[in-house]
């Protein structure tokens, strides 16, 4: 039923879902949250249960039914992917939120759907990024090759990421106009929504949902090539100084625009982590660096709480000089 890397990397989750989907007796829930840091898997894992809900034949993974064809290539009409880019009404100019005019434009296509298909909605934020700053997430999904959603004019070099839903997002308004839809769906009718955590959404959408963490076992690979003259102060006699390190960072996020802000934190951080390893045996430094990870992971709660992110740069360059005292 599932692909062979999903199967691989999510073991318990694909099993769940196949014995659900091959025994009568369990119901197939209304709604279904998955949470974790893997977006990418999230969605494609979303793709691969409506593949297996509207398979006409033997639900095996290289199935080519019409329906598998049809999901295969992400233009499956009771498939519905929903962002704040995708699948909205042609009077809703919105671009940063799902809005209520698309929440009601969703449940007009719900009921005027066709009754032979099972309709999947996913719910999901998106990024637009460069395809080669995502070929550490593809590789772990080597095999699968869903398409980006059909509203969607990508440029050749650039790659659809599915990221985590928030309350920023999706909002409380759009939230509440969906609940009794969700409580009360019609016959074959699946929610998913996509999300980091689960305090990302309201409180009332996990209630009435079966929620799974969606996390691999599998690290992702960092370029750390730069990570040398943007820490030189570690390897120097040099002072620290943070003006050059805002300096750096913002000459780093300029020319590596196409990176999310998170992958950058997470590159430092894995980096730093990697120099603590090391230079175990010298505790003066070992404490330091400690002290500048705590600062990195801080400024991921910065980051969930949508501060600006020069005002992030700013706040870690001068913690660092508060570590040094």
């Amino acid at each position: 039923m599932f692909s062979l890397c999903l199967k691989q990397n999510y073991p318990f989750l694909t099993n769940y879902f196949e014995k659900m989907f091959s025994n009568d007796v369990l119901k197939i829930p209304n709604s279904i949250v998955f949470y974790g840091l893997d977006s990418l898997a999230q969605y494609y894992f979303s793709l691969n249960i409506a593949k297996i809900l509207n398979c006409l034949e033997n639900k095996k993974i290289d199935c080519q039914c019409q329906n598998c064809n049809w999901i295969n290539k992400n233009m499956h009409p009771s498939v519905i992917t929903v962002s704040k880019t995708d699948t909205k009404p042609d009077n809703d100019n919105s671009k940063t939120v799902i809005s209520v005019k698309q929440i009601e434009m969703i449940k007009q296509m719900i009921f005027s759907r066709p009754i032979d298909y099972y309709t999947v909605v996913i719910f999901t934020d998106n990024e637009i990024v460069k395809t080669n700053t995502v070929q550490y997430l593809k590789s772990k999904l080597d095999g699968i090759n869903f398409p980006h959603p059909q509203g969607q004019n990508l440029k050749e070099n650039e790659f659809y990421l599915p990221k985590g839903l928030s309350r920023k997002v999706f909002q409380e308004e759009a939230s509440n106009s969906l609940l009794k839809m969700i409580e009360e769906p019609p016959s074959k009718v699946l929610f998913i929504f996509l999300t980091k955590d689960l305090n990302d959404l309201i409180e009332t959408i996990i209630s009435r949902s079966v929620t799974f963490c969606l996390n691999s076992n599998m690290k992702p690979t960092f370029d750390t090539s730069q990570c040398n003259e943007v820490f030189d102060f570690y390897f120097s006699n040099i002072k620290y100084n943070p003006f050059e390190f805002i300096k750096k960072l913002n000459e780093l996020r300029k020319n590596n625009k196409e990176e999310s802000f998170s992958y950058l934190i997470d590159t430092f951080e894995y980096y730093l982590q990697k120099l603590l390893l090391s230079n175990i045996n010298n505790n003066k430094l070992t404490y330091l660096i400690k002290k500048d990870i705590q600062t990195l992971e801080n400024s991921k709660k910065m980051e969930n709480s949508y501060v600006r992110e020069s005002l992030i740069i700013e706040n870690i360059a001068f913690n660092f000089v508060k570590n040094r005292d």
